[in-house]
């Protein structure tokens, strides 16, 4: 694993500001601590956090054109969100530029930043790491970072809510897969509440 994530790094520091470069080290970082406490596949995990912000720093255009080229057309529900094309664009350059093969990475980083439906143990691990990072500063994140180690899908759950809480009360639009996100995350936890008699 140390030689993959040193060809991986060296890539990266060519892609990568030195501020989202720390982000990157930190989501990986915070991602193989709950990769242990919740039994994921360590390597997996840091691939995962170590790639999911490739191409954060590439110009919306240039992420827009190489999307095109790379024949991946934009969902609906994607296009008013030109700040998250970044993650789609990641996806396929896990692929294309870092040659790792695994959908369920590609698809962790593809929906990193909002979540989404049936969201797999990496998907939960990748966005609420991505969340949590030692850089990251906002009220909650105290009993955000305790509560991850304790029960991740509520973690998952309080993240997902304080993101469209914040969304809400700044006036920017909430992307309908962090809503979905939420509702089925809720709907599982409900699920498996036993039924009194």
């Amino acid at each position: 694993m140390a030689a993959l994530f040193d060809r991986f790094y060296g890539e990266l520091i060519q892609l990568l500001d030195r501020s989202r470069l720390l982000h990157s080290l930190g989501v990986t970082h915070i991602a193989l601590v709950l990769a242990q406490r919740y039994q994921q596949d360590v390597q997996t995990v840091a691939i995962a956090g170590l790639l999911h912000d490739c191409a954060r720093c590439l110009p919306e255009q240039d992420i827009g054109k190489r999307l095109s080229s790379a024949g991946i057309v934009l969902e609906g529900e994607d296009i008013q969100f030109p700040q998250l094309w970044h993650a789609i664009l990641a996806g396929e350059m896990i692929r294309t530029t870092f040659g790792v093969s695994d959908a369920a990475i590609q698809r962790a980083v593809r929906i990193h930043p909002t979540g989404d439906e049936a969201m797999g143990l990496l998907d939960k691990i990748l966005f609420l790491a991505d969340c949590i990072e030692p850089g990251r500063r906002f009220s909650s994140i105290a009993r955000l970072r305790s509560l991850a180690y304790q029960d991740l899908d509520q973690a998952v759950i309080e993240a997902l809510r304080t993101k469209i809480a914040y969304l809400r009360k700044s006036g920017q639009p909430l992307h309908s897969r962090s809503l979905r996100a939420l509702a089925d995350l809720e709907c599982r936890r409900d699920s498996d509440k036993p039924t009194l008699i």
